[in-house]
């Protein structure tokens, strides 16, 4: 037959991917849903067990998961957010491919995604340092500022280029990558540019490539190195003479570029070599008597009536000083010209000069305008000879002094005239002819000696005629011919003009002459210049370069020669801005710019023009410029914070206002349209509240513990071409709410603690974490007294763990209230709780696990006899020290070797390692004939006892511990060695009061028997040891991590022996027993730890430490049977047996 066995498919194949790493790039501008990867992975199972579906595991970074999508089905990876090559330049993403199979199984993958960097961060361009203002003497290379230019891109888009703008007077120069310090040039000078605008611009090297900015403001303080200068070197001062005293008589002023207390000038009259005047006495005066200069204002004023008969010119100096230091001063000499004043009349001169002149007839009168003065002429004396000369002088000076002379008396035609100006007497010049009766000029006639200034001149005579005696008034006028002008000439109309002149006379025919007259018409400056256009109109596009010609201008004028040359000028109504920002040839009439045009400062400007000729007086003519600036998109948007509410508590609401922004672009247009986004995206959102102006909102939950500040960058971008962007950075700090509550760093603390510390020692340190900050986050510890703490004590109370131990509350440090006893306390367990002190308070606990380690402070402590079992029983009293005790013991003559004769019983409060007790005999030294068990305590024969040995034995036997440093206790053992029959009654007679006294050896099979008796027990015994150990095994692997109380044995023969986690070492709180008796030689020792509970009152307790009981430890470790006892360490709770049994 023919079986077909058909084999179901077990889900045993998990999917697998065709690479176990896929490698991707993207650029960083990839948008949304952009396709990473398609994965592939394949499942050799069928059905259920062979589908499958992909998901994300995890991300690194962790958290930009949400970043990606994939398709459950297909495997395609897409992009659901924006990628950023300056956060995270490398995404991994673990990929899972699960099938559905029972139990499912999946393979993985890893996806590795690099992000290409895209030019998509401008430079930036920070002032680390600035160091303004600069002093106008800085020396060539003085560092400005220290700048910081950084670009986020990376590669060619992150290699930058710096420039400064202006060239001049500052430069860059590169200290390190990406550091630069702008330095001086060029020399300064604070008079003529004060303070400059510089602008640092940055470009990076990606396509197309980024630019930023940042603009520093460099004023330039003064040094006083410019004197005070005066407008002109020589002042020229007139003042009338007899001025009143205080009279202002000029204003001087001083110009000093300087400022503040370098350009505050003083003025002052320099004493130096030129000052002063003469005096009319001769004597010199300074001019300092005269005049005075007012320090401040410049104010020149007389201190007293200037005389001009006393001084005609005072020359000075006057000092200007300004306030800098050092000082510096400038000169200036006023000449004081004093103007005669009409104020002394003429005076006469007495006769005897000399020279033909009058001699004196007496004495002359008293008053100064009269005198007698006499004189002689000659009969026939002609006409114009000098008779005497009158001489009169006038301190006055100038037309002052000017004197004419007149003939008062006689009046009429006397034979006598008075020269008018020189004051001679002289005869008439026109005389008449006796014979003809002709009118003769005998002398030559001077019209201004006859007429002065006055017009017509005529000379009035008057002649006489005899026979018949008549009298004729004649009047001589003198006349001249004239060539007059009847209109005005205009030399642009008819440069010149030819006129034929004819002169006839009188007679009978008349005779005629003729000439002719070219009358040339001189130019007179009478046309102002013209310009072409009254009103010129010019476009230029703004940041137009220097030096660039705006227009020609041109004006003509009529006139010619230096009339006709023009001067192109500004207009004295022209602003000092439209100065600076234009300049025109005077001669050629172009007009250049030499200043940056700005569009959005000044969008047009007019200019008024004047076209000036060089005539006397000057001309001109008048023109308008109107200059329209064109808008260029050189003006990036600005972005301005006008309200910041800051600090952000870290629970505000989404949609809460953080900023309030306003955006602008001084452009105009197109240029100055603007487009605004933030970056990041989260948490923040920009909403528009109306044109130019934004709202900062959050849009997502925070968490001052995850981030604590953001930088959030505001980007505006303009509508030009190329369009250029601005960025503010609002730094948004984000305040803590008391949302987190402080947690230690361990939920359970373990703290060893060595018993008999100080008070007040440090036992450990903790620390919680409170994630808040200030208020919030300061953490206050304190023991927290709920139901968790405190011990019992070994008086059975109970005692709150705060009466142990205390925190401090400000730094955590544990510390002890008092010295820990491990025989009082073995652990105390508390909580401990760390609380904030924010509003409401948040608090978190720990629990304290504190063990005490056993210290060595007790020593062996002698138990009295009488508890049964073979042992010595007591001696009269006990001895009074504590580390003495006397015991006795019978022994029968011929005790075979090995029978026990006593047990010494001791006992140790300590724990563990310090309370394992061991038994050396001290006396008597040597080959004696008793033995004692090394851990058992119990004394046995060495040897078979012989009469040789004495009637009594007094052995010494040390009982020490096994601490460092170790303790010990002394018994002194009577042995009294009798027969047999006198042991047996010995023995019975002590055992009402005690189970360990003297066991005398039986011979025979009743020892046999009581051996054989004894070996069973021991058996049992072993057996009973050995399921107990087992079951501690147990307990402890059940318990392991919890710190357990000892078990308490009850009554029997065995005592379980403990371990603790600390590895301490300790005793149940059981009354030892004896595991091994016989009436016989004892074959072997089974060791079980003693009993720690304290001896009863009694003399053998005096032996012993006494006080201290010990309390329940935990379990000490295992130890080798025929080996020392190893260190304490965490094992399993023992029983260990010593020889045999």
């Amino acid at each position: 037959m023919e079986l077909v066995i058909s084999v179901l498919d077990a889900n045993d194949n998990a999917p697998q991917f065709n690479q176990s790493v896929y490698k991707v790039q993207l650029p960083e501008n990839a948008v949304e849903g952009t396709l990473l990867v398609r994965l592939n992975a394949t499942d050799p199972d069928e059905g259920l067990n062979k589908e499958f579906s992909y998901s994300i595991v995890s991300s690194v970074p962790a958290g930009n998961g949400d970043l990606f999508n994939i398709d459950l089905k297909t495997g395609e990876i897409r992009l659901t957010g924006a990628l950023d090559f300056e956060d995270v330049h490398l995404h991994e993403l673990q990929i899972e491919a699960r099938d559905k199979g029972t139990p499912p199984l999946s393979g993985h993958c890893s996806v590795e995604l690099e992000v290409l960097d895209v030019n998509d961060n401008a430079p930036e361009v920070w002032v680390t340092s600035l160091s303004v203002p600069v002093p106008e003497d800085a020396s060539v290379g003085t560092v400005v500022a220290l700048l910081s230019v950084s670009d986020r891109d990376s590669g060619a888009n992150g290699r930058v280029r710096c420039a400064v703008w202006p060239a001049a007077p500052f430069g860059l120069v590169s200290t390190f990558a990406g550091s630069y310090s702008l330095v001086l040039r060029e020399a300064l000078d604070r008079e003529r540019v004060s303070e400059y605008e510089v602008e640092v611009r940055a470009e990076d090297g990606g396509s197309p490539s980024l630019r930023g900015r940042r603009g520093v403001r460099v004023p330039v303080s003064d040094v006083n190195d410019n004197a005070p200068a005066f407008a002109q070197a020589v002042y020229t001062v007139l003042a009338r003479e007899n001025n009143a005293a205080g009279a202002e008589l000029a204003r001087l002023w001083a110009r000093d570029p300087d400022e503040a207390d370098n350009g505050r000038v003083r003025y002052s009259v320099w004493e130096s070599s030129v000052g002063g005047g003469s005096s009319a006495g001769g004597g010199w005066r300074p001019a300092s008597s005269y005049v005075s200069v007012d320090a401040e204002s410049g104010r020149l004023w007389a201190l007293q009536p200037l005389d001009y008969e006393e001084v005609q010119v005072l020359q000075f100096e006057v000092r200007a000083e300004d306030a800098g230091e050092p000082p510096l001063c400038g000169n200036a000499t006023v000449q004081l010209f004093v103007v005669d004043e009409n104020d002394n009349a003429p005076a006469l001169l007495p006769a005897g000069s000399g020279g033909p002149g009058p001699g004196v007839s007496g004495e002359a009168a008293s008053g100064p305008d009269a005198g007698a003065l006499w004189a002689w002429a000659a009969w026939g004396a002609p006409a114009g000879q000098v008779v005497a000369k009158i001489r009169a002088v006038d301190a006055d000076s100038g037309y002052n002094a000017w004197l004419r002379y007149e003939l008062w008396e006689p009046r009429g035609k006397g034979p006598f005239r008075v020269g008018l100006y020189s004051g001679e007497g002289r005869r008439a010049s026109v005389e008449v002819s006796g014979a003809s009766g002709a009118l003769v000029v005998s002398s030559r006639l001077d019209r201004e000696e006859l007429c002065g200034k006055s017009a017509p001149c005529a000379l009035r005579l008057e002649v006489l005629v005899e026979r018949p005696l008549r009298v004729f008034h004649v009047e001589l006028e003198s006349e001249s011919l004239a060539l007059v002008l009847t209109k005005p000439l205009d030399r642009e109309t008819l440069p010149v003009h030819r006129l034929v002149l004819t002169a006839s006379d009188g007679g009978r025919p008349s005779l005629t002459g003729t000439m002719e007259l070219v009358i040339s018409v001189l130019d007179v400056n009478d046309n102002a210049p013209q310009f072409n256009q009254s009103v010129y109109k010019v476009k230029v596009l703004e940041g137009s370069e220097l030096g660039t010609l705006l227009i020609t201008l041109n004006a003509t004028d009529l006139d010619e020669g230096i009339n006709s040359d023009i001067l192109y000028l500004f207009s004295r109504h022209v602003t000092t801005e439209i100065k600076e920002m234009f300049t025109i040839d005077e001669n050629k009439g172009e007009i250049r710019l030499q200043g940056k045009l700005d569009y959005e400062e000044m969008d047009s400007y007019e200019i008024t023009v004047e076209a000036r000729d060089k005539g006397y007086p000057p001309l001109s003519g008048h023109c308008k410029v109107l200059v329209e600036v064109l808008d260029v998109n050189d003006n990036a948007p600005e972005v301005w914070v006008t309200s910041l509410s800051v600090p952000v508590p870290e629970d505000a609401s989404v949609g809460t206002v953080v900023a309030l922004l306003s955006v602008s672009d001084r452009d105009s247009g197109a240029n100055g349209r603007v487009r605004c986004a933030v970056w990041p995206a989260a948490p923040f959102g920009l909403v528009s509240t109306f044109a130019g102006s934004y709202s900062l909102v959050l849009r997502e939950a925070l968490d001052r513990e995850r981030v604590s500040e953001y930088e959030v960058e505001v980007r505006a971008e303009d509508g030009g071409s190329p369009s250029l962007r601005g960025r503010r950075g609002v730094r948004v700090p984000v305040s803590d709410v008391n949302d987190n509550a402080p947690a230690f760093a361990q939920a359970v603390y373990t703290v060893l603690a060595r018993e008999n510390n100080a008070a007040g020692a440090e036992l450990a340190r903790l620390w919680a974490r409170d994630p808040d900050e200030a208020d919030n986050g300061r953490v206050r510890y304190s023991v927290w007294e709920s139901g968790v703490g405190g011990v019992a004590s070994a008086g059975g109370g109970w005692r709150r763990a705060s009466s142990y131990v205390s925190v401090d509350a400000e730094s955590g440090r544990l510390w002890a209230l008092q010295p820990l006893d491990y025989e009082e306390v073995q652990v105390l367990q508390f909580e401990v709780r760390a609380e904030d002190a924010g509003e409401p308070p948040l608090c978190g606990n720990a629990t304290v696990q504190l063990f005490v380690v056993d210290e060595n402070d007790n020593a062996p402590a002698l138990l009295p006899a009488g508890s049964g079992g073979p042992g010595p029983g007591t001696a009269g009293e006990a001895a009074s020290g504590p580390d003495s005790g006397a015991l006795w013991a019978w022994a029968s003559w011929g005790a075979p070797a090995g029978q026990v004769v006593a047990k010494i019983r001791a006992v140790d409060a300590d724990s563990g390692y310090n309370a394992w007790l061991r038994y050396e005999l001290w006396e008597p030294r040597g080959k004696g004939p008793f033995r004692v068990g090394l851990y058992s305590g119990e004394v046995s024969t060495a040897r078979a006892l012989e009469e040789a040995d004495g009637p009594r034995q007094r052995l010494v036997i040390v009982v020490r511990d096994h601490g460092e440093p170790a303790r010990s206790a002394t018994a002194t053992l009577s042995v009294s060695l009798v027969e047999g029959s006198e042991a047996v009654l010995a023995a019975a007679g002590s055992s009402s009061s005690s189970r360990a006294g003297l066991r005398p050896a039986e011979g025979g099979a009743a020892a046999t028997g009581a051996a054989a008796t004894t070996n069973v027990w021991l058996v049992v015994a072993i057996c009973a040891v050995s399921s107990l150990f087992l079951l501690a095994v147990v307990l402890y692997g059940a318990s392991r991590w919890a710190p357990r109380a000892g078990v308490l044995s009850g009554p029997g023969p065995a005592t379980l022996v403990c371990a603790s986690e600390v590895g301490s070492w300790s005793y149940s709180q059981r009354q030892s027993r004896s595991l091994c008796v016989a009436d016989g030689a004892g074959k072997s020792d089974l060791m079980v730890f003693s009993p720690n509970f304290p001896p009863p009152p009694g003399p053998a307790a005096e032996n012993g430490s006494g006080g201290k009981g010990p309390s329940l430890s935990p379990l000490a470790p295992a130890v080798d049977t025929n080996t020392r006892l190893p260190q304490p360490s965490k094992a399993d709770g023992f029983i260990f047996a010593q020889g045999r049994c």
